[in-house]
Order: C-alpha cells, then structure tokens, then sequence
C-alpha cells in the first residue's frame, strides 16, 4: 500500500494537454493524475514503478502509463536519458473511450518515438498521441480497475468522477460504491486533491464543455445536459466561475479566434 502520493492538477484538467520532452536523470516520486503518460528509454536505464509493479528500462523499451495509475520514475545509471510525453484522453477520445475504464495487465511495451517537429500543431500532436497509443494496444489485454492498488479509496474517487460526472455524481454514491464512509472519503478527498469532490467534478464538467462548444455546433442547453449540469443556471454560474465568461461568450471568442 503506498503511504505517500501527490495529486498532479496541472496534468489532469486541461482538455488540450500535450507535452514533449527529452529529459536526462529522472527522479519523480509517487504521483497520479488523469492524463496518459509515455515514457521512452533513450540511453542509461530507468526504474518505474507502476500500481506497485516495477519496471527497468533500458533503451528501446518505453511504458504507457494510464489516467489514475499511481506511478513514479528512479534514474538507474548516470548516463539515463529518456523522451516523454503527456496528453490529455480528450487528445485520444476514441481510444479512452474503448480502453479508458480498464488498466493493462502490462505497461512496458517497445516503441521509439521520432525525433519529429511536433510545435503546437494540434492535429501533428493528435497523430503522435494517437500513434502512441496504437503501438501500445497492439496484443494488450486490460483489466477493469482495482482496489487496493496504490491509494486505493482516492484512486476509486477519482475514477469513479470519471466516469460518472456527466451523470448526478453525488459523493454519497460515490462513498457507498466503494463501500467507504462518507464522512471519512469527504475529508479524505478534500485534503489529498485540495478542493472538495464536488468541486472537482464540475471542474470536469467545465473541461467537457469547454471542449464541446470548441468543437461541435450542438445547443448550449444539449452541452449542459451532456456534461451532467442540472441547469441552464448552474451551468452559466459554474461556467462563469471558471472562465470568466458565459458559455455563449466562450463559444462566440473562440469562433473569432478561428476566423482570424
């Protein structure tokens, strides 16, 4: 059971997370987040641990790390030079759609990554996340999430707001599905992620939306709807709360931004 993990936000609510980088000497310690994560051996070797299971890399070998895998990374030789990247699942929507409520079996796979310009061309950061991610799927098997990996009662939470923040996702139900107290999962919540879990799942519901008023034309009533707001009202609150602006304010900038 892990005693000390941290909870990265920076990794796990931005719907347009892409980051790459070669890096040299890493040492990270225990941490989650809601993103996926590669991590591609170039030279020297890495320990990784995954969900309590252990991995050396040497280079040509890689892992693929999912959204809420407790992980963490150990430099093994002075010469370790390693490439990573880390992207939101709405960047691979088809592919955490399909996988993303299971975990592999096995994280390590064998994959170089090219040293291509990647900029901030979305589309070009698109096909390497998506290019990952079928490299990695090749042959895999998946298992449904588990308990008692890791931080086990935060791990649930979190997933479960996952998967279930379109919908009422209320913490009493969360508490009684992983069979927690809920004053205990409460507190537990408030003090590992910062913020209240009610909090955290209208920031979801913010991230969805501010992903499907970029991208589709459907009704900002429809997107409430979609992203589990129970009203027009709440939505414009919450919405405003975060961003500054109204949900139709948001659409009509970005409309601007792509005329421009």
């Amino acid at each position: 059971m892990v005693n000390v993990m941290f909870f990265e936000s920076k990794h796990s609510l931005d719907e347009n997370l892409f980051r790459l980088s070669v890096g040299m000497g890493m040492n990270f310690p225990l941490h989650i987040h809601r993103s996926f994560e590669y991590y591609a051996q170039i030279s020297g070797q890495t320990r990784v641990e995954i969900d309590g299971k252990d991995y050396l890399l040497t280079p040509g070998k890689a892992v693929l790390i999912f959204p809420f895998q407790v992980h963490s990374y150990c430099a093994d030789t002075p010469d370790e030079q390693h490439r990573m990247c880390i992207f939101s699942p709405d960047m691979v929507p088809d592919f955490y759609k399909q996988n993303g409520s299971g975990i592999p079996e096995d994280n390590l796979f064998e994959h170089t990554l090219s040293e291509m310009p990647i900029g901030d061309n979305v589309f070009t950061q698109r096909s390497v996340a998506y290019g990952i991610c079928g490299a990695f799927h090749v042959g895999r098997s998946y298992r449904d999430a588990v308990k008692g990996i890791g931080d086990g009662t935060l791990t649930e939470l979190l997933i479960f707001a996952d998967r279930s923040f379109r919908s009422e996702c209320l913490l009493r139900d969360a508490a009684a599905f992983i069979g927690y107290d809920y004053a205990y999962v409460s507190k537990l919540f408030k003090r590992r992620i910062g913020i209240p879990f009610k909090q955290y799942v209208n920031l979801l519901r913010i991230r969805e939306s501010r992903l499907l008023l970029r991208s589709t034309n459907d009704s900002i009533s429809s997107i409430k709807e979609k992203c589990g707001f129970q009203t027009l009202r709440s939505f414009d609150r919450e919405f405003m709360r975060e961003t500054g602006m109204t949900p139709s304010e948001y659409r009509a900038s970005h409309k601007a931004d792509r005329r421009e």
